[in-house]
């Protein structure tokens, strides 16, 4: 449990932010030598545990101590999360009038900020699938000494060619052993997790919204940038519903969200988006001007009982509205909002 975990400056507070508070490792150094020992790289465990924000002084620090200590350390692991440029930051490289056409080459060009530099889209896309080569190169192959590194990146390519489909650790396997290819779930599980590890696709959780429980089979695995699929694969099997789900997903993510696939029954909801023990259950599509796609949109979140928040992200190209108190966003707005 976090001691004062609430944001310390509620009157500037900021979107996404992440508390220091919390158990640290510590040590005293009495006689100065932390340095001289590369104590600030941070790779020597420390003897103690201390609760931050309290000083070692305090008894609530977990030590108590009433002597003078001049120098102590401190030593904590964090993850940050680290993403492309989101449609708001490109439009700030790219300033356009026109949302909805900025909007339609940010699906292409995505948010990888050093492909800006170049003007031409074929040195872009080199670029950009360098990157990806060099992810599956060194952070993975060398990394985790895979043995066959033709798998990975057929895998990789599954990976993208599928975005935002239920996809089973089996199902790739199968795939790719019909093709003539022979491989195993074990071996494509371990491979699946080392394309996540090295934060090229993120794994999304189904979570069961009666049961109110997470279910660990067939995830959904989307990209941390659509231009890497552009790069890699090209426009085949491009289905633009899916790939604004993947702009939505990440978006989500960026903005702090625990992100889950939620699932009703034999119905779906695209996201199930939770901060602050908040729920917001998401759809996203392509095109809502039909009748029977709207009804197919917004008959599961009308199936959900509860009192959180629904909407469904389209690429409406109008104004917000709402139907049966469900709101109705274009994607292209809600990407550039800084709040939902």
């Amino acid at each position: 449990m976090v001691i004062r975990s609430e944001y310390p400056r509620p009157q500037f507070r900021r979107e996404n932010w992440q508390t220091l508070n919390g158990t640290w490792e510590f040590a005293f150094d009495d006689e100065d030598t932390g340095i001289k020992r590369g104590m600030w790289r941070g790779e020597t465990p420390l003897p103690l545990r201390i609760e931050v924000p309290f000083s070692y002084q305090y008894p609530a620090s977990g030590i108590g101590d009433s002597a003078v200590h001049d120098i102590v350390w401190h030593r904590r692991a964090f993850e940050i999360a680290m993403f492309p440029f989101s449609f708001r930051e490109y439009l700030l490289y790219y300033p356009e009038n026109d949302i909805q056409a900025a909007f339609d080459r940010y699906v292409i060009e995505g948010g990888m900020s050093g492909s800006y530099l170049y003007k031409d889209q074929t040195d872009a896309r080199k670029y950009l699938a360098g990157i990806v080569r060099t992810t599956i190169t060194k952070d993975i192959v060398t990394k985790f000494r895979i043995e066959n590194e033709d798998l990975l990146n057929m895998i990789a390519d599954f990976l993208m060619d599928n975005i935002g489909s239920k996809t089973s650790i089996r199902k790739i396997a199968n795939t790719l052993t019909s093709n003539t290819y022979k491989t195993n779930d074990k071996t494509c599980g371990a491979y699946v997790e080392y394309l996540c590890r090295s934060f090229l696709f993120y794994p999304f959780k189904r979570y069961d919204v009666k049961g109110k429980r997470y279910l660990e089979s067939d995830k959904k695995y989307y990209l941390a940038d659509l231009s890497f699929r552009y790069a890699t694969i090209g426009t085949k099997n491009a289905d633009y519903g899916h790939l604004y789900e993947n702009l939505v997903a990440i978006e989500l993510l960026r903005r702090g969200y625990e992100v889950y696939v939620g699932q009703l029954g034999e119905k779906e909801v695209d996201f199930v988006a939770v901060k602050e023990d908040v729920k917001t259950y998401i759809q996203v599509c392509d095109d809502i001007s039909r009748p029977e796609t709207l009804q197919r949109e917004v008959s599961p979140l009308l199936s959900i009982k509860d009192a959180y928040p629904k909407m469904i992200v389209a690429r409406t190209k109008h104004p917000e509205s709402q139907v049966e108190g469900i709101r109705i966003v274009d994607i292209a707005e809600w990407l550039f909002a800084s709040q939902n």
